[in-house]
């Protein structure tokens, strides 16, 4: 523990005495005197060595959880790294240790924190010297800015030749710590597209070095500058590295694209072989329409196929249809013969049929449809002449069974019970619809008798 002088009359003649507001107002003051910038600032460890000062543990990244025996700098614009404007009241006792009850835990040599009486209590003090000297004494712990402000420059002046030198050196840190994180950041882009472009079977090596390091320390400030340097160096080696990467990595798609490209040609030239042999044999065995069709649609989507011998069974195909088409055409007889043959070939119209032939056969078809429509139109009114002619008791008609035969009107059993029909107005059975509407026979109105 710190010891701290105790002669209380030899401090009131020297003037070592502070109060506690006097000295917040100074250090609240002082801290508008450290110029606040936003570059990445250098940040060293201030110590003392023999009567001197120097900086040493020069780094990137601030030290604020250092003890408080470590003086940590900022080189950017000298200001110190821990709370040199906190001010702390505490007791020593007489024989300059601190205080159990209230020690001073700011007070720290290293960091130009010291203790000093507090004028506010020091003429108490005086009083009571002659009286109790077992009594503690209150003392302010506060910042010491001259003698740190001349340890500063002290170390200064070993760490650089000059304020404008130093200013320079920095300024060179602040400029080489942005260009090596955006160059880092790049390659690092680079580097993951490259791996996520990696075929199968192509393994990218590490190249990337890791991101520079903001709390590694180094002794000197050349130290810090040549780290610098070295981790450029190594970024430009890494994009040397990754340029290779890549062509390696295009050789290597181009080189599998060619083998699968070969793979490909030698797959299909065997199996082009293969069908051309097929079909070959599936040419010799067409004999009719039907093989040769059943042959055209085999290989129709068929990628592998020969064109000339597909041709050639296109050509058979049409031979056989079209002397197909011209016997059908003379074996034409009736008119199922006719709708047969106009069904198979009109959709042909306009390729390898002759399309007269089936304007022909079409005139033909249409006569043929009218004379039998003639025909079971005579048909049908024979039979229902002669049916209403031979009418009797007991015979089935279109409305029911037949009870009671008249002159003009016939009784019949029907649906809706018996009713009266006019003979004119009978059917047999299954040749005429019977309807009635409000119990009133409707004869059909689209029949010719």
């Amino acid at each position: 523990m710190k010891k701290f002088a105790t002669a209380v009359l030899p401090i009131l003649l020297t003037g070592c005495v502070a109060t506690s507001q006097g000295v917040k107002r100074d250090q609240e003051e002082l801290k508008s005197t450290f110029k606040k910038n936003n570059i990445n600032n250098v940040y060293a460890q201030l110590i003392r060595e023999g009567n001197n000062y120097k900086f040493t543990n020069f780094t990137l990244s601030d030290q604020y959880k250092s003890t408080r025996n470590q003086a940590w700098v900022n080189l950017g614009n000298k200001e110190p790294l821990w709370n040199y404007s906190a001010v702390e009241m505490c007791v020593v006792t007489n024989t300059g240790e601190d205080s159990e009850r209230r020690p001073c835990l700011t007070a720290s040599e290293a960091r130009f924190m010291e203790r000093t009486y507090d004028a506010e209590n020091v003429f108490a003090t005086v009083a009571m010297v002659g009286i109790n000297m077992l009594k503690g004494h209150k003392v302010i712990v506060s910042f010491q800015a001259d003698d740190y402000f001349e340890a500063y420059s002290s170390a200064e002046s070993i760490a650089f030749s000059s304020n404008h030198e130093q200013s320079k050196q920095l300024a060179l840190v602040t400029e080489t710590v942005k260009k090596i994180s955006s160059e880092y950041q790049a390659l690092k882009h680079d580097y993951v597209v490259l791996n996520q472009k990696s075929p199968p079977g192509f393994e990218i090596g590490e190249v990337l070095p890791s991101a520079i390091s903001f709390s590694e320390k180094f002794n000197s400030f050349d130290g810090l500058l040549d780290y610098l340097a070295g981790y450029q160096d190594a970024l430009d080696t890494a994009k040397l590295d990754i340029e290779t990467e890549k062509t390696e990595m295009d050789n290597f798609i181009k080189q599998k694209e060619l083998l699968a490209a070969k793979q490909k040609a030698e797959y299909r030239n065997k199996r082009t072989v293969g069908t051309r042999q097929e079909q070959q044999a599936a040419l010799a065995k067409i004999k009719n329409t039907y093989d040769a069709k059943a042959y055209l649609v085999k290989y129709r989507w068929n990628v592998y196929k020969d064109s000339v011998l597909y041709s050639q069974g296109q050509e058979l195909y049409d031979n056989f249809l079209k002397k197909e088409f011209t016997n059908d055409y003379e074996n034409l007889s009736d008119l199922s013969s006719y709708n047969s043959f106009i069904s198979r070939y009109a959709p042909l119209t306009g390729t390898i049929v002759d399309e007269q032939l089936i304007i022909k056969a079409k005139q033909k078809q249409k006569a043929l449809i009218q004379a039998e429509q003639k025909r079971k139109m005579e048909q049908f009114i024979s039979v229902v002449t002669n049916f209403r002619a031979e009418l009797s008791e007991g015979q089935d008609s279109h409305c029911g069974l037949i009870v009671e035969v008249k002159d003009k009107i016939v009784n019949v059993q029907t649906m809706a019970g018996l009713m009266f029909i006019k003979r004119d107005q009978l059917y047999p059975v299954g040749s005429a619809p019977c309807k009635f509407y409000n119990n009133v026979y409707q004869p059909p109105a689209d029949l010719p008798i």
